[in-house]
């Protein structure tokens, strides 16, 4: 119980009274090897702790994208298409009235 200092920065550790004598699972120190951890020393934490933890954080940067083009993109190929389809709606309907005009005219 009581302020520790790791690093140069206190640290406070208080627990209830019942806990005092419970100990550390001596289990532990394996658990946390065989999941890729690693054990210090006090004097190996008090000198690369901080340093490994500054190392090995990692800053997660989310850039956005515009999906803005992709939309307006597609909007103008269909406004192509769909004035290419009427122009040649025109067309066709042009040809089909000269073709009438010229058999009136020949009539």
């Amino acid at each position: 119980m009581g302020v520790h200092y790791i690093s140069g920065y206190p640290i406070a550790v208080n627990y209830a009274l019942e806990y005092r004598d419970v100990g550390i699972n001596p289990d532990l120190a394996t658990m946390i090897l065989s999941n890729g951890g690693k054990t210090y020393t006090k004097r190996e934490a008090q000198a690369l702790l901080l340093q490994e933890a500054r190392e090995n954080s990692q800053k997660l940067i989310k850039e956005t994208v515009s999906q803005k083009m992709y939309f307006i993109l597609a909007a103008l190929i269909l406004f192509l298409l769909e004035v290419a389809i009427r122009r040649l709606r025109e067309i066709k309907e042009m040809k089909a009235q000269e073709k009438k005009m010229q058999e009136v005219a020949e009539a």
